[in-house]
């Protein structure tokens, strides 16, 4: 499991990548959908991955604010008391 994941709107994909690509470079493992194989049960990756995970990057955005995936992630990892938000 990934120390990082990052909850982000896919209209966001670019700010993702490099977030990710930085983050990995100071040795931390990081997990975002780029990672589901085809065929995979998103909702129940997603999920088993923002459980494991031992922080939660939101990416908050225009467009990530009006994402309802975006809030419940956010919201679950408030409640687990990991969350980080970045904007």
């Amino acid at each position: 499991m990934a120390d990082i994941f990052i909850s982000y709107s896919k209209a966001d994909r670019d700010k993702v990548v490099m977030l990710a690509a930085y983050l990995e470079s100071e040795g931390w493992t990081v997990w975002w959908d780029t990672n589901l194989a085809v065929g995979d049960a998103y909702r129940d990756e997603i999920m088993k991955q923002l459980a494991a995970a031992r922080a939660v990057i939101v990416l908050w955005t225009q467009t990530s604010i009006k994402s309802d995936f975006v809030r419940a992630e956010a919201g679950r990892a408030k409640a687990d008391g990991k969350l980080i938000p970045v904007k």
